[in-house]
């Protein structure tokens, strides 16, 4: 059970494999998916017609001699679920971190915090990886500009008392030159 090209190019490879049943699934059953390698989810808005177009769901991949773990697969329609580190609740249309995440996160942004204040050399790689796990976070950051704008009376204000004024950016030695003046303001 190898594979011809390689362990390193088997999630892109799956990745493109699995357009177009998630293609054909989307489309002859009319319903809305969202798949990440093996994660997969169907999204509809009727409980009893999502009921109905489970076992077409499971019969297409099994056709494709997927093997589906029914211990790990939820096959009732839910309103809550976890999805890649995120609680999603369609009830209520919101969208937030895991208890699990969250708290892998702020022990990531300490040990982060403790090698800036002692002013320790880190690799690229490690910073990468940091911006790769904070980029998870943007949306509960777009989350927080509305709570801030919402406060603020106008994006306007909340632009004004951000660091920057709002503005953008192009290196970190700008950002970290426009904090300091803040700072001694």
């Amino acid at each position: 059970h190898a594979m011809c090209f390689g362990i390193k190019n088997a999630p892109l490879v799956f990745h493109k494999l699995m357009k177009p049943v998630m293609q054909y699934i989307r489309t002859s059953l009319q319903i809305r998916c969202l798949s990440y390698s093996d994660d997969l989810v169907f999204i509809n808005n009727s409980k009893e017609d999502l009921q109905q177009q489970i076992p077409k769901i499971l019969e297409i991949l099994t056709d494709l001699r997927w093997k589906i773990s029914r211990e790990k697969s939820i096959l009732t329609p839910q309103q809550e679920i976890e999805f890649l580190g995120w609680k999603v609740d369609l009830k209520n249309n919101q969208l937030s971190m895991t208890r699990e995440r969250r708290a892998e996160t702020l022990c990531l942004l300490g040990k982060w915090r403790r090698i800036i204040e002692k002013n320790q050399i880190v690799r690229i790689k490690w910073v990468a990886s940091l911006i790769g796990k904070l980029n998870f976070l943007r949306t509960q950051f777009r989350r927080g500009v509305e709570v801030g704008t919402a406060e603020c009376g106008s994006a306007s204000k909340l632009q004004e008392r951000s660091i920057g004024g709002g503005k953008q950016f192009s290196t970190t030695t700008q950002l970290t030159q426009r904090f300091k003046n803040q700072k001694r303001s």
